[in-house]
């Protein structure tokens, strides 16, 4: 009965085309972010090992100033080549003039925000009472050009529903080279700057090695014909995936930049780990994501919305069901896997727990970013990305001096729970239907 049913289920995704590739193609892809996690993981391992929980801790406050300050200087392009490349059998764009306009707007803006930021480094390190970022930051923010590269072209092959060559880019390659950099460098220079200096190098490598994908990629596609887009209207499309992109990665880090200023860089360290291990419960968001994303706007664009509220219904349970066994995993051993890493980390076992149901509570409402930014909502979506970050600022600002790193994972559960939420109401006001997946209710 029970195998009837199963067998049943699977036959009906099976049989319609967009159900049965998000199906197929999430589960491929599910298995790269996996490699890619555990690579990352092992990166962490190495780098505690090697060089200790507190420079671990360093690690975390530095990159996290870098990816954040290269996701506001890409002014939302990523998200906005997703989308016109997914439009492209839809709406005959010339996408080779696009992505030359890309790069463009990439290098001036990475270029004059790295030269920014470097005039500032010193009062950074100041602000924070941490000399090595007069050290460190200059090293990886001449990495913000080649990795804005890296993403752009992660992008075209997203738009163009490529995934096994966007989750490399995305997942497994950057993780891959660092380790494989600092192993192999080790044993004939154990300077911690030089892991910076080695993270640099393989940013730029695989920009070079992704400039080589895309045009292996562009060969077979006819991409000089066609609607030439205008700068101003690609500003007027990236603009307000910035703002969203922006706050969004603010409420991603600005947990651990605020506590760079109450805490040692041991905790910051546990705490990052913490974050880091949570990744494990939205591997299958991002998984079904980079799938669903352009069938989103593929099915907006023809306004078939009834195919495109079944593949939102069922790319959100898939997300939730493939989420629970590492949320129990987490919820219920958290200790012992903080201490694999290192035994000073076990302080962060609350924090974890909490930033786990916090995140159970975003795979459950799914890929609804994604879905407003696809479905003509960025705007409404950069509003709600204003609101939730920030009360996640206040709420760190408030509880970190209190309770440390788990005031820290309090302020950023609760900002992640009301982003979702008013995501979902909004979902439902302008699409007509509730995307949140309860289980054992009928969808």
């Amino acid at each position: 009965m029970i195998l009837g049913k199963l067998f049943s289920r699977i036959n009906e995704l099976l049989t319609d085309s967009h159900q049965r590739e998000l199906f197929i193609k999430s589960y491929k892809n599910l298995t790269i972010r996996i490699l890619g996690r555990i690579l990352s993981y092992l990166l962490v391992y190495a780098i505690i090992k090697i060089y200790g929980g507190e420079a671990f801790g360093q690690w975390s406050i530095i990159t996290s100033i870098f990816l954040l300050s290269q996701m506001i200087l890409n002014l939302g392009i990523k998200t906005s080549i997703v989308r016109y490349f997914a439009e492209y059998n839809e709406e005959k764009i010339n996408l080779k003039n696009l992505y030359q306009k890309a790069i463009v707007v990439l290098f001036f803006t990475s270029l004059l925000g790295a030269f920014a930021i470097n005039l500032l480094v010193s009062d950074i390190a100041i602000a924070y009472s941490k000399p090595y970022i007069v050290d460190y930051l200059p090293i990886v923010l001449l990495g913000i050009f080649p990795l804005n590269i890296v993403e752009l072209n992660a992008g075209v092959f997203k738009g163009l529903r490529n995934t096994e060559k966007f989750s490399i880019l995305d997942s497994i390659s950057k993780p891959f080279f660092i380790l494989l950099f600092i192993l192999i460098a080790f044993s004939f220079n154990s300077s911690f700057l030089f892991v910076f200096e080695l993270y640099l190098a393989s940013i730029v490598l695989i920009a070079l090695l992704s400039f080589f994908m895309i045009y292996k990629c562009f060969k077979v596609l006819t991409i000089n014909k066609g609607r030439v887009v205008p700068y101003k209207e690609l500003f007027s499309v990236s603009i307000p995936m910035f703002f969203t992109e922006s706050l969004n990665s603010l409420l991603r880090w600005v947990d651990i930049l605020i506590l760079g200023f109450y805490c040692s860089d041991v905790l910051i360290g546990a705490y990052s780990l913490a974050v880091r291990l949570t990744n494990l419960v939205t591997i299958p968001l991002l998984s079904v994501n980079s799938i669903a994303t352009p069938k989103f706007r593929e099915l907006f664009v023809i306004k078939d919305f009834k195919k495109l509220k079944a593949v939102v219904l069922q790319s959100n349970k898939m997300i939730f069901q493939m989420a629970i066994i590492p949320s129990v995993i987490l919820l219920f051993a958290n200790e012992f896997i903080l201490e694999f890493f290192e035994s000073d980390y076990a302080i962060a076992k609350w924090s974890l727990i909490i930033l786990a149901l916090g995140q159970l509570v975003n795979v459950a409402t799914g890929a609804i970013g994604q879905l407003l930014n696809m479905t003509g909502g960025h705007k409404i979506l950069a509003l709600v990305s204003a609101i939730s970050t920030g009360l996640n600022l206040i709420l760190n600002f408030w509880l970190i001096p209190i309770y440390g790193i788990t005031g820290a994972a309090i302020s950023t559960a609760i900002a992640i729970i009301v982003n979702n939420l008013l995501s979902t109401i909004i979902i439902k006001h302008r699409l007509g239907f509730f995307s949140i997946y309860i289980p054992f209710k009928k969808q």
